[in-house]
């Protein structure tokens, strides 16, 4: 494939990590995302109860947790014990709903991201 002078090539977007192969918005999808050589990461944020900001795409934890209602309901800690995964598959019954920090602290420079709020 050749690009044009000047004009740099596309990168690789993983949109809400890369959630075919694991729950989107948690850690296995951010590390599957990197082992894949994704170029940019592509998140949700809102925020818990507590104002931390935590992942999570739907308005509601109803479609990709053990739980229903706002994430925005919830505190940090309350979400991080939730299942996050096994609506995917339940070998991803471990994975919870992680904070932007941890997010961060897992990408740790290995991708660029883009979160959507």
């Amino acid at each position: 494939m050749t690009f044009s002078p000047g004009v740099a090539p596309p990168q690789p977007v993983a949109r809400r990590a890369a959630s075919h192969q694991a729950p989107e918005n948690t850690r296995a999808t951010i590390s599957k995302a990197l082992t894949l050589g994704i170029d940019v990461i592509g998140l949700d944020g809102r925020l818990s109860r507590d104002g931390i900001p935590v992942l999570s795409h739907d308005a509601t934890l109803d479609r990709t947790a053990n739980a229903a209602g706002p994430a925005t309901a919830l505190t940090a800690a309350e979400l991080a014990n939730l299942d996050a995964g096994s609506w995917h598959h339940p070998g991803f019954a471990d994975e919870s709903v992680p904070t932007l920090a941890e997010a961060f602290n897992l990408i740790d420079g290995g991708a660029h991201v883009n979160i959507d709020v």
